[in-house]
């Protein structure tokens, strides 16, 4: 009857700490912090969403992997990503970067449904090639299934991995609702946020073009 309950409680407890470690791991402030915040900021909340949620799938994806790769019988995939994706998504860092060097003195397009799924769809592919071109996610989760490799058993189990990477975007998940919340108690002044987001257009682009001369 102990053994029996110990196992139910073991995918909760693997829940759990991937919830904890997500969260943590969202913490830092980069550049999908510093472009969530952009968006909520100037009010572009379904665009925000699509971001958060992008990286929060991504995250738990790769958590999975590396929990997956680090199981016994299992071996690493080739380390580096195709040419051709990181070229894309270092022209996507580029042209966000672009777009918010320019002016917004034009009145926005109406809110059609095809405009606002456009915008979603652009917000999500930036959070893909922010989340694709930061190798400290990978090294992150490779870490800590290294860490967890110390009980194979564990790991082994595809249930333990799953109920892991679930919690990992939970934790994600839970970090950009706090940070949403945290952005409407507390706004910036207009002109801050005009400045904040030029002086990241800066950087995307600068960071962008870095990386994609040093892959060609």
């Amino acid at each position: 009857m102990i053994t029996t309950r110990r196992m139910g409680m073991e995918p909760v407890a693997w829940l759990c700490l991937g919830s904890v470690l997500g969260l943590m791991s969202s913490m830092p402030i980069g550049p999908i912090n510093l472009a969530f915040a952009m968006m909520i900021t100037r009010g572009q909340e379904r665009e925000g969403l699509a971001l958060a949620a992008t990286v929060a799938l991504l995250d738990g994806g790769c958590a999975f992997a590396a929990l997956s790769i680090m199981a016994p019988g299992r071996f690493p995939p080739p380390a580096s990503l195709p040419l051709s994706l990181e070229i894309v998504a270092c022209a996507l860092v580029i042209g966000y970067g672009v777009s918010l060097l320019i002016p917004r003195s034009a009145p926005p397009p109406p809110p059609t449904v095809t405009w606002r799924m456009r915008r979603a769809v652009t917000a999500a592919a930036l959070g893909a090639a922010l989340y694709v071109l930061n190798p400290a996610f990978a090294a992150f989760w490779f870490s800590t299934a290294l860490t967890l490799r110390a009980i194979p058993l564990m790991i082994a189990r595809l249930t333990h991995r799953i109920c892991f990477a679930i919690g990992v975007s939970m934790g994600v998940g839970m970090w950009f609702a706090a940070l949403r919340e945290l952005l409407r108690r507390h706004p910036f002044p207009l002109p801050i946020v005009h400045r904040v987001a030029q002086g990241m257009g800066v950087v995307l682009i600068g960071l962008g073009a870095y990386l994609m001369v040093k892959r060609l």
